[in-house]
């Protein structure tokens, strides 16, 4: 698993929104560990010592791996076809 030096600002961002929605640490302990002031530890590690089993860590640094805003921004656009008008 890569370490919080070598991800994006976007899986960055994901890393620290996980730990603030998905463990007990907080939002702005979160974005510190992101920024990497703790150390430069790998993902699977910074989840396990927020309170994560070895097996939700690797789940959770898997999901900030695969994490792209764009992917994101394009499912939650309506298709072009859709209509929401009343029937």
């Amino acid at each position: 698993m890569p370490r919080i030096s070598e991800l994006t600002d976007e899986q960055r961002g994901h890393l620290a929104w996980r730990l603030d929605h998905k463990t007990y640490v907080g939002y702005l302990t979160a974005c510190r560990i992101a920024r990497g002031e703790f150390g430069d530890d790998d993902i699977i590690s910074v989840f396990q010592c927020a309170g994560k089993s070895r097996r939700s860590a690797q789940i959770h640094a898997r999901k900030v791996l695969n994490f792209s805003l764009l992917d994101y921004r394009e499912r939650s656009q309506p298709h072009q076809g859709d209509s929401f008008r009343g029937r």
